[in-house]
């Protein structure tokens, strides 16, 4: 029985997650047993009745690894969810907040290509576009540069005939009426609109074992950090301030597994090119910060297994 039967018939383990999408159908094979290329590749609008279901699995471990920490990062996994009653870590006044931002879409289409080009060697490579949409955010967080003191100020509501707050900067689809707004149309956060990966990985048995070799490069960027899209970012500030840049990020390690891989021993290199770029950024009122990601790191990991 194929591990999508399997999933199909309910299977699997309890301990996974079964998430239906648009997206991600295809063959499971291990690499020694792949010698052509497998391309999985679908974005349907039918009944699940009507065309093959796609489906995603992915363990507790595996999207701790991806990143998958609540229904938004779970999009870069599974692009093409509705979102209702959506909700938006923001920080207000140094406390976060968790605000409801009613609803949102993101939208997308994933490709990916395993491919064995001569023995021993496998390469991986993914591309992905994304699209993701407040479709209504009554009031969201708001934020405008203020170029005398520095730092942000808070739009809040204030209906007539209460002054227009932060220097008479509007928000998006702002109520002269009534002092509210939207920020529907803006982006959602932490949704690349394109990334890509690719991922290669050479054997080379040896009597003493084997060893294996491994490159990944990993390309996304030009999304935002917070759901205002930094559209209050007046001069000298920017919107970009608010905005993950495109980034490059390599990756290597080299392997060696025991004849009878109860040991393997790993050196591994991160961010080989000592790329500097931000792991975490918001807006505050006052400032816009951000927390770089790690530079390059080398490191040894021994891994003994038991049975």
């Amino acid at each position: 029985m194929s591990l999508l039967e399997r999933i199909i018939r309910g299977a699997v383990r309890p301990s996974l997650f079964v998430l239906l999408a648009w997206l991600v159908s295809g063959t499971v094979a291990h690499a020694d047993d792949l010698p052509f290329v497998t391309v999985t590749a679908n974005r349907y609008e039918e009944s699940n009745q009507q065309v093959p279901v796609g489906i995603t699995t992915i363990s507790a471990d595996d999207a701790e690894k991806v990143g998958v920490t609540d229904a938004q990062s779970l999009a870069a996994v599974v692009p093409g969810l509705l979102y209702k009653n959506i909700q938006v870590t923001q920080i207000l006044s140094a406390v976060s907040h968790i605000t409801n931002a009613a609803r949102a879409t993101i939208k997308g289409i994933d490709l990916d290509i395993s491919a064995v080009p001569v023995d021993r060697l496998v390469l991986t490579a993914s591309l992905e576009a994304m699209q993701g949409k407040y479709d209504s955010f009554p009031n969201g967080t708001f934020f405008v540069y203020e170029p005398t003191t520095g730092g942000n100020c808070t739009f809040a509501v204030a209906a007539p005939p209460a002054p227009v707050p932060c220097g008479g900067v509007h928000p998006p689809n702002y109520d002269a009426g009534t002092g509210t707004w939207d920020l529907r149309g803006n982006r959602t956060v932490q949704t690349p609109p394109f990334s890509a990966s690719l991922i290669g990985q050479y054997d080379i048995p040896t009597l003493l074992g084997r060893f294996d070799i491994n490159l990944s490069w990993t390309h996304t960027g030009n999304y935002y950090a917070s759901a205002d899209n930094g559209k209050g970012q007046i001069a000298p500030s920017s919107s970009n301030n608010d905005m993950q840049k495109l980034i490059d990020v390599f990756n290597g390690s080299l392997g060696w597994h025991s004849s009878n891989r109860d040991l393997e021993v790993r050196l591994w290199a991160k961010n080989l090119t000592n790329l500097r770029y931000w792991s975490y950024a918001d807006e505050i009122s006052f400032a816009t910060f951000y927390s770089p990601a790690p530079p390059r790191a080398l490191g040894v990991t021994v891994t003994r297994r038991f049975e």
